[in-house]
């Protein structure tokens, strides 16, 4: 009764503040909220016969048509599975062929019993112009009576496919390009004799021999290209190995272990991998040669013990080189008191009142006055001005880090060359997740702008195929914990200053992508969210207005993305919920 009472006032208080009209679209998108099945989905997406036949007729007027050459991943006395063929012979593209083919343009890996869509070599083809190589969403099914279960992927994910193979056994690669990386041996690992693969005596490890020789082949492949595709699509069906045991993911996790580290050396990245048994995945952990001074910048209104709890995180860690400053935001007479107990120094800096002092091991701590009206994009802004790091961690003063080493996790991810940003798992105080990243796009027709992933989600538990607990990159990552290099902070020209308390977290990861960089997010890295509690909530007409202004803003600053979807978000995810459902 009460949860119904409360869901009563909340839908009360959502007509007050947004009106009638977007009242009754918010009714229609809860409804929205717990996606469909993959049976519903399947029934909206399957091509009709008639579909299937216009592409046939129009890769019959194509003048120049790639050929494929199938490799099937068995063991050299074993059949091809039927079920394997008749997809083959069943493509609406017929410019194919298994046996070796110098007319072939690019190759298409199977497992020996997967199934092609019947539309999945014409899609391929239709995509192949401008990419290296060639991924595609699959699903598997462990028996016919059961449902499959799809596997839906990100657009090309670096930090992701170090941690495991998401691509899958089922990928295409330009023929030309193998030649040009020079991986004609990699691919004769592959398809010829294999001295690794010949000495296997045990069946099982021969069966993760050969997935691990794919994926190495894959982390070779963009080690020389960025040219990476992916079709947003089912095009193959996988039956999966009944016999996968223990002893097949003892040894297939111990390889990619190796694989990923003698990969990281070729890139020149200093890390070590480790293997999560639970995830049947790794983790990487990047080192750094110096620790190179971080400055960590906290805005702060009053509430001197959620600050307390804050720097409390900050002086558990083992990193040795940092310093805090404190952005004072119009605090009462108590919390300026609490600033002179903690940084005794008072002084004026260009003006500014300061106040400066030492914390334990010895770390910097400072305190400036900031007198204008709460903007936090402005606020960090000018926290920034008395930095002295190379590094920046923005960190709310409600946030409090869990462990010792966060920091050096934090150095060890940002320092690298294609990082700009670096986020964090968080948690609300009851260990259920507050942050996971971020993907743009998410909150139904009112918000519509961006949402925190996995919100809700019990700490134990990892979410859809694990991404709550996997490194990756994404988007955005919150600025309640974040990280970024000094020099990427100048390029961008800091935080958007017109966006006063919303999204500007994820202006400021937008422009760090846009000059190139990468967004990561590091569940390795934890800590507790007390979320906004300096502010309060966003629940007059006055914040109502204030927030649907930036929301405006936002829209005119990254339409493209709005228009054109997240890449790190597959376009059959529902757009209303943030647990990774299936939409219409």
């Amino acid at each position: 009764m009460k949860d119904i009472v409360s869901k009563v006032i909340r839908g009360l208080h959502f007509l007050r503040c947004y009106g009638v009209k977007d009242f009754l679209i918010r009714l229609r998108e809860k409804g929205e909220e717990q996606g469909i099945t993959y049976d519903e989905w399947k029934k909206l997406h399957s091509l009709t016969e008639k579909q299937l036949q216009e592409q046939k007729k129009a890769a019959e007027s194509w003048a120049d048509k790639p050929f494929f050459r199938i490799v099937i991943g068995k063991e050299p006395e074993e059949e091809i599975s039927p079920a394997t063929l008749n997809s083959l012979k069943n493509q609406t593209y017929d410019h194919w062929s298994i046996e070796e083919n110098k007319r072939a343009a690019m190759i298409l890996f199977l497992n020996n019993g997967d199934v092609l869509a019947e539309q999945a070599l014409y899609r391929i083809a239709c995509s192949s112009d401008e990419k290296d190589l060639i991924y595609y969403d699959d699903d598997k099914v462990t028996d016919v009576k059961e449902e499959a279960v799809p596997f839906f992927k990100p657009d090309y994910n670096l930090d992701l496919l170090r941690t495991e193979n998401y691509f899958g056994t089922s990928f295409v690669v330009k023929c030309e390009f193998i030649e040009k990386a020079g991986l004609q041996e990699k691919l004769c690992n592959i398809t010829g004799k294999n001295r690794i693969y010949e000495e296997i005596q045990n069946r099982t490890q021969k069966a993760a021999e050969r997935e691990i020789q794919l994926y190495e082949f894959i982390l070779c492949c963009i080690e020389h290209t960025e040219l990476i595709g992916h079709i947003s699509d089912i095009l193959v069906h996988h039956m999966e190995n009944k016999n996968i045991d223990q002893i097949y993911w003892d040894y297939y996790l111990q390889r990619q272990c190796e694989l990923v580290e003698q990969h990281l050396q070729r890139m020149g990245e200093k890390a070590k991998v480790t293997v999560e048994n639970q995830l049947q995945a790794c983790s990487v952990q990047y080192y750094v040669a110096e620790h190179e001074r971080v400055s960590i910048i906290i805005p702060n209104k009053d509430e001197i013990e959620v600050l307390q709890k804050c720097l409390d995180g900050i002086k558990k860690t083992n990193y040795d080189n940092c310093e805090i400053i404190i952005v004072e935001n119009n605090s009462c007479k108590d919390t300026f008191s609490f600033y002179r107990r903690i940084a005794p120094g008072e002084e004026k800096v260009h003006g500014v009142q300061t106040f400066q002092g030492k914390l334990s091991h010895n770390m910097d701590i400072k305190v400036v006055v900031w007198e204008n009206e709460f903007n936090y994009s402005k606020l960090n802004n000018f926290g920034v001005q008395f930095a002295t790091g190379k590094y920046y961690i923005f960190l709310n003063n409600d946030v409090e880090m869990i462990g010792t080493d966060w920091i050096l996790r934090l150095s060890g991810d940002c320092h690298r060359n294609k990082v700009g940003v670096t986020g964090v798992k968080l948690y609300y105080p009851d260990d259920t997740v507050q942050h996971a990243g971020i993907v743009i796009g998410i909150g139904g027709s009112k918000r519509g702008i961006a949402a925190n992933m996995f919100q809700g989600l019990p700490r134990e538990e990892h979410g859809y195929q694990n991404r709550a607990s996997l490194q990756a990159d994404y988007s955005a990552v919150t600025a309640a914990c974040m990280m970024v290099k000094k020099d990427v902070f100048d390029a961008v020209d800091g935080f958007t200053e017109k966006l006063q308390v919303a999204f500007n977290d994820v202006d400021f990861c937008l422009k760090v992508r846009k000059k190139g960089y990468l967004v990561m997010y590091d569940p390795k890295i934890e800590g507790y969210h007390y979320e906004s509690k300096s502010r309060g909530a966003e629940d007059t007409p006055e914040k109502v207005r204030r927030f649907q202004g930036e929301i405006d803003t936002f829209r005119v600053l990254w339409k493209d993305i709005l228009k054109d979807g997240d890449p790190y978000y597959n376009r059959n995810f529902s757009l209303v919920s943030n647990q990774y459902l299936l939409g219409k």
